[in-house]
C-alpha cells in the first residue's frame, strides 16, 4: 500500500459533525482575528494621540492644568511652608494658582495641603484615614 496520496486524488468530503467544527473553527478565527486588528488599532490610536498633543488647548480652555504648563511663580519667590516634624512629603503638584502638598505624617495618616501663592500660605488641608 502506497501510504502518500498520488497527484490527481482528490479529497473526500468530510462527514457533516466534521464540517460543523471546521466551520465553527473557522468563523471564530475570523472572530478572533477581528477583535484583534480592531485592538491594534485602539493602541496605534492612542499613541499617536498621545504624541501627537492633542487635547492640551482644550484642557487649558477649561480651566485644567494640562501637561507642561509651568506654575505661576515670579523669579526671586521665596517662602517657607513648615510641615510638622516626622512627616514625610510625597508628592508635590502645581495647580492654577498654588502648590498641592500630599505629606505622610508620622502617625501613618495622609495630609494633602492646598498653598495659595497669592497669600503664600497653607489655604487648606484634607487628611486622610
Amino acid at each position: 500500500m502506497n501510504a502518500q496520496p498520488e497527484f490527481g486524488d482528490e479529497e473526500k468530503p468530510l462527514d457533516p459533525a466534521t464540517e460543523r467544527v471546521r466551520r465553527k473553527l473557522a468563523r471564530f478565527g475570523a472572530i478572533f482575528m477581528g477583535i484583534n486588528i480592531v485592538a491594534l488599532m485602539a493602541v496605534l490610536g492612542a499613541v499617536v494621540y498621545k504624541l501627537g498633543g492633542y487635547g492640551k488647548d482644550d484642557a487649558q480652555g477649561q480651566g485644567i492644568p494640562a501637561v507642561g504648563v509651568s506654575a505661576p511663580i515670579e523669579p526671586g519667590f521665596d517662602t517657607m511652608v513648615d510641615i510638622p516634624d516626622g512627616a514625610r512629603l510625597v508628592s508635590v503638584s502645581e495647580t492654577g494658582g498654588g502648590v498641592v502638598f500630599h505629606l505622610q505624617l508620622a502617625d501613618g495618616s495622609t495630609e494633602v495641603w492646598f498653598f495659595d501663592l497669592a497669600t503664600q500660605q497653607v489655604s487648606g488641608k484634607l487628611r486622610l484615614r
